[in-house]
């Protein structure tokens, strides 16, 4: 088995699939496997391995850096973590001990040979004449925040262990070539067709229908009048905005508390560097010189060292070294900085551009601060109200003594149905936005009081089902006008039906659906190839008439509904996918179900690993990471 895994972890499996693998497992920096911490300070036991929080946010951190990069400085923490952004962070770095775990277990381990070889040979790091470039190498471990050489071949080692057992896993993930061609061709198939639209109508031409036909189409479409159930409830509920309103904070405890938080409301100060890295002080004096001599910035780097500038991107000062982050941050915009010595060699600094910090005052901020602490009382308050509460109703109490004992406000509501509407169609206001109230309601026996609930927003309610209406068909006088409006469009839809299925019908017969739309006074149109998935927007060619004609041989018709009425269509040509004709797009599918079937090989190894070691969530340590800021 481990001959096995090691012949295979340099197969062209693990090649083809680097990305995909360096995108569901690489980690920047995962830190010792076996090193203690205080509660807050593990967000994950794995296998009896300790997963450290700062591990967790260092990752979120730089996660966070590229979407902003991708979606600008608005995509903040709030919207990633309700888009899940935190917990998957937390499973990449779950999965990746996982791997390395079982590695450890399989004897599994990468020489020293082999990785100076791969770093030697990346692409990323090739410089003239294609050989490797010591200098390319250190700017990228700057970039890429790696203190040191032996930290970035430690995480190498570490991403080079997993491969193998992940390059094993997925190596029998070759789809077959059978399925290949079968998708190809279902999806680049295509047709021709000759189109009929047979349209609508106008509803003004109908004259109104007489009271029996009205009478009747109401009794035969109950759906169209039916009222929905409506409950009356009478209800409890603790609202934290409301709450917080009448609530005062001592200016002190603001003040205190803007002191707290003046570190994360402050916007630092971001510099958009570049800079040039020499390994001797001479290259970088020769070409401090140039500059100074009048040239510019990349071409006293090309004309003198052969070199171009790295783009370091907006930084703040705690983004950079501190020997780098003094000087990048004294210069003006323009300034190139006097040759620097780093661990990494001598820098020369570019300030292209500032977007200078802004830290805010307490009257700019109090507001919020006083809200946001308000709001933390309330819902301290409110849980000493729900005890009340909870008191009263277990002594015997009813809903109404409950609240008064409470000093809560009761809120009544005649009638609201599952979706929250009133009997006028329009929402019932003051009902908690918590989608927890609706369900609470319609799902409790009437007459009974509901248990304590809390809301998404730190409220609590709890309520009592009075009255249930069940759903009943409207009298027609009150829904009289919605009954003509939809009797006509019925009688419109069913005369176009009709028209459509004797222009499909009489087409059959001539075998032409050309002359059979004649007779009508239609025109037939020939549509432009398609295929089960892209037509052109003018087509005439629908969904639901593509999805028909698809079923047929040529020669054969078919009808669909439209928005405009209903089409009919007669296909006439097949032309069958060529894999030789487009030899990327079958590629391109042979591709994506590797890529599907290798990933759902990974995923059931990984669930194989975590029913062999125990994986254990801290939530509040991975809460914290966002709560506090990382």
């Amino acid at each position: 088995m481990l001959e096995m895994m090691r012949s295979k972890a340099a197969s062209w499996v693990v090649k083809i699939l680097f990305l995909f693998l360096i995108l569901s497992f690489a980690i920047w920096g995962v830190g010792d496997m076996f090193r203690g911490r205080g509660a807050l300070q593990t967000v994950a036991e794995v296998g009896g391995s300790e997963i450290a929080r700062q591990d967790l946010s260092d990752q979120f951190r730089r996660l966070m850096n590229t979407m902003r990069s991708r979606f600008g400085e608005s995509f903040d923490t709030q919207k990633a973590v309700q888009l899940g952004l935190l917990d998957q962070t937390l499973d990449q770095i779950v999965n990746s001990r996982l791997l390395l775990l079982d590695a450890q277990e399989l004897g599994l381990d990468v020489g020293d040979d082999l990785i100076r070889t791969t770093i030697r040979n990346a692409p990323e790091f090739r410089g003239v004449g294609n050989n490797f470039d010591p200098l390319r190498f250190r700017e990228f471990m700057v970039q890429q925040g790696f203190g040191s050489e032996a930290g970035y071949v430690s995480v190498l080692r570490q991403d080079m262990l997993r491969r193998q057992i992940t390059g094993t896993v997925v190596s029998g993930a070759a789809p077959p070539t059978q399925l290949v061609d079968l998708l190809f061709g279902f999806r680049n198939e295509r047709r021709v067709a000759e189109v009929v639209t047979v349209p609508l109508g106008d509803a003004k031409s109908l004259a109104d229908p007489d009271a029996a036909a009205l009478a009747d189409f109401h009794k035969k479409n109950p759906g169209m009048f039916t009222a929905p159930e409506y409950r009356q409830v009478t209800a409890l509920y603790l609202d934290p905005v409301e709450q917080a309103a009448g609530i005062t904070v001592p200016e002190q405890r603001l003040k205190d508390e803007f002191q707290s938080r003046l570190p994360t409301l402050s916007v630092p100060e971001r510099r958009d560097l570049e800079q040039l890295l020499f390994q001797d002080e001479a290259a970088a004096q020769k070409v401090s010189a140039a500059i100074k001599a009048g040239s510019a910035f990349a071409k006293a780097a090309e004309d003198v060292a052969k070199i171009k500038p790295t783009a370091l991107g907006k930084l703040t000062k705690g983004d950079l070294p501190p020997e780098l982050a003094t000087v990048a941050f004294s210069l003006p915009k323009g300034a190139v900085s006097e040759p620097t010595r780093s661990p990494l060699g001598w820098h020369l600094i570019h300030v292209i551009g500032i977007d200078p910090g802004k830290t805010p005052n307490f009257d700019e901020v109090k507001k919020q601060i006083r809200d946001d602490i308000a709001r933390e009382m309330a819902v301290d308050q409110l849980g000493r109200i729900t005890n009340q509460i909870d008191d009263a109703l277990a002594g015997g109490g009813t809903l109404e003594e409950a609240a008064t004992k409470a000093g809560a406000r009761l809120l009544r509501i005649d009638a609201v149905d599952a979706r929250g509407l009133g009997r006028g169609g329009k929402p019932v206001a003051g009902l908690p936005k918590d989608p927890k109230f609706l369900n609470v309601a319609f799902s409790s026996p009437q007459g009974e009081v509901s248990t304590i609930e809390d809301t998404s927003d730190g409220g609590f309610f709890l309520l009592r089902v009075d009255k249930i209406v069940p759903p009943a068909l409207k009298p027609l006088d009150e829904v009289r006008a919605q009954a003509i409006a939809a009797w006509k469009s019925r009688q419109l839809l069913d005369g176009a039906r009709k028209e459509a299925e004797a222009i499909r019908d009489d087409a059959k017969a001539l075998g032409s659906l050309a002359r059979a739309a004649e007779k009508k006074g239609l025109k037939a149109v020939t549509s432009t190839p398609f295929s089960r998935f892209i037509r052109e927007p003018s087509s005439p060619v629908t969904d639901a008439l593509a999805a028909e004609l698809f079923r047929l041989k040529p020669g054969g018709v078919a009808l669909a509904e439209s928005d405009k009425g209903f089409v009919v269509g007669e296909l006439k040509t097949i032309t069958p996918a060529d894999p030789a004709q487009n030899k990327d797009e079958r590629k391109t599918i042979e591709d994506q179900l590797h890529t599907a079937l290798a990933d759902d090989l990974i995923n059931q190894y990984i669930a194989a690993l975590k029913q062999r070691y125990t994986v254990k969530i801290n939530r509040e340590a991975v809460d914290s990471v966002v709560s506090t800021g990382g």
